[in-house]
């Protein structure tokens, strides 16, 4: 049967205009979800050694909460973001475009690299044997020194990076994105298998050359996570084909949570399962099955969770715009207060439940108030945020 809907100038496809309310729910949520993330890794077993403040009390838990996060938080935002950038580009001339996007992406990221970051990760020092190195003193000898850190900014540069790609190929081949589809079809489980084993083989062949959690630099600027940023990249694409091709409207596809749900419970004890089983990726073989293990859990995630928004969180309302209008803001501004709030609480005698909800729930309160009663206040930083 063919469930094919024709697109004619009497029934046209209700996007770009209307909010999707879901969507925007979602992005808002994943960027309270990152708070959450953030506060939880200095109670990791397995913290990084470089994160800025480290807890002597710690749980496996905070391991889990971590792993399963650090899955989908940023293909989500990618793939949200190559949704949206099509209405953006076709309404724009190319040169306002990156006016837009040199506001809203490029200025806030070198900002926040030059003045916010050398403060947040001061609290690494002061965490460690050097506590009794001033802010001057540290500034002099490690950042303008040339450690230049770009911490959870990088994702601003490296959204620009992509933008910066979609910008030129939209110049190239301007015919390919400027119609939507003539006709809504649902996708089919091989389109999803299909992407699956691109981004499996991606994060694969780039794990052979840079190791999963690697951080590098490309053109000596926009920090990235190599094996993630394949992934990003794919999602960002997917967003794009799923603009084309009407998914989230009323007459397109909505993913179904009832499909989804269960695949990716099944992919989270899997992959949970073999982190455990294989904590560090060495031979060609457990690369292998690392890049599909972690391309299809987040995939299965990222359908579940937009199922699980389209089904119940499809509206808005006077909270909702105001997470989402501060989104932006929130995401820019958090860290410091979580890593600030971390160090203060470091020596608490408490238990650790409490300590990491204090951290998590301060910060996002801080930062909430910071963003709605500040910075949507003066209308100069509204231009940036």
């Amino acid at each position: 049967m063919n469930t094919s809907v024709v697109i004619t100038p009497t029934n046209p496809p209700k996007t770009g205009l209307n909010r999707i309310y879901f969507l925007d729910n979602l992005r808002a949520t994943i960027i309270i979800i990152v708070v959450l993330f953030h506060s939880a890794i200095p109670y990791m077993i397995h913290a990084p050694n470089d994160w800025y403040v480290i807890s002597a009390q710690k749980n496996i838990i905070f391991d889990i909460f971590v792993a399963i996060n650090d899955v989908y938080m940023m293909p989500i935002m990618f793939l949200a973001a190559g949704y949206f950038a099509l209405p953006s580009l076709r309404r724009k001339s190319f040169s306002s475009f990156w006016i837009d996007k040199t506001r809203r992406l490029i200025i806030p990221w070198i900002f926040g690299v030059i003045f916010l970051q050398p403060v947040i990760k001061y609290f690494r020092y002061l965490s460690r044997d050097n506590a009794d190195m001033d802010l001057q003193t540290y500034l002099h000898l490690s950042f303008l020194g040339g450690s230049v850190s770009q911490g959870h900014f990088w994702f601003l540069g490296a959204l620009a990076l992509v933008f910066f790609g979609l910008s030129l190929l939209f110049l190239w081949k301007r015919p390919l994105f400027q119609q939507q589809s003539a006709k809504i079809k649902q996708p089919s489980a091989l389109l999803f298998i299909v992407f699956g084993i691109i981004t499996s083989l991606g994060f694969f062949v780039v794990s052979i050359i840079s190791p999963d959690h690697t951080w590098e630099y490309i053109f000596s600027i926009v920090l990235v996570q190599p094996t993630r940023f394949v992934l990003y990249v794919c999602y960002f694409a997917l967003g794009l084909y799923a603009y084309q091709n009407l998914w989230f409207t009323a007459q397109g596809y909505r993913p179904r949570l009832k499909t989804w749900l269960f695949p990716a419970i099944m992919c989270v004890v899997v992959f949970l399962l073999f982190k455990v089983t294989y904590p560090v990726s060495t031979t060609l073989w457990v690369k292998l099955a690392n890049g599909f293990i972690h391309a299809f859990c987040c995939l299965c995630l990222v359908f579940a969770l937009l199922g699980f928004f389209e089904k119940y969180l499809n509206f808005t309302s006077n909270l909702w715009d105001k997470l989402v209008a501060n989104s932006f803001a929130f995401y820019f501004v958090h860290e410091l207060f979580v890593v600030a709030l971390g160090y203060l609480t470091i020596n608490w005698s408490m238990p650790l439940s409490l300590k990491y909800l204090n951290v998590a729930i301060l910060s996002i309160i801080i930062s909430y108030v910071l963003c709605e009663h500040g910075i949507r206040r003066v209308s100069f930083l509204r231009k940036f945020f």
